[in-house]
């Protein structure tokens, strides 16, 4: 819900930027792509993290 919120958001500003809708198009799949590489990062950190853990627990 958050995320479409956001989209939405961002939609509204290109055009009060008068940001031309090809390009919009083009930046908001960008902008979409970076937030899926930088959750896929931070969720194999925090995994990274917790085996870490796991490892030292076992030893």
């Amino acid at each position: 819900m958050l995320g479409a919120f956001f989209i939405v958001l961002v939609q509204n500003g290109m055009n009060i930027a008068q940001i031309g809708s090809y390009l919009q198009i083009i930046l908001l799949g960008g902008l979409l792509i970076l937030a899926v590489i930088i959750d896929q990062f931070r969720y194999r950190v925090l995994v990274g993290r917790s085996c870490w853990k796991l490892k030292l627990q076992e030893v």
